[in-house]
């Protein structure tokens, strides 16, 4: 299991990952990681949030089906 600690950095609050840390997950400065709190209370940290992927395809597939209504719709 590994640790991380919140820390305050000026106004806003951090989690630290330790350079031991960082190579174990493969994670580098810049990297974007999601935070999710599963059903069971579980906090679940990944480098992809397969929801948001999810919900960002289907609604490019909504958008991409109703395309030429919502054209008709701005051109009234």
């Amino acid at each position: 299991m590994i640790a991380l600690k919140l820390e305050r950095m000026g106004s806003d609050v951090v989690l630290v990952f330790d350079a031991a840390t960082r190579k174990a997950l493969n994670l580098e400065v810049g990297d974007t990681v999601h935070v999710q709190r599963t059903a069971d209370g579980v906090i679940a940290i990944g480098e992809h949030d397969t929801d948001h992927e999810a919900r960002v395809a289907r609604g490019k597939a909504f958008l991409k089906r109703y395309r030429r209504s919502f054209e008709n719709l701005a051109g009234s």
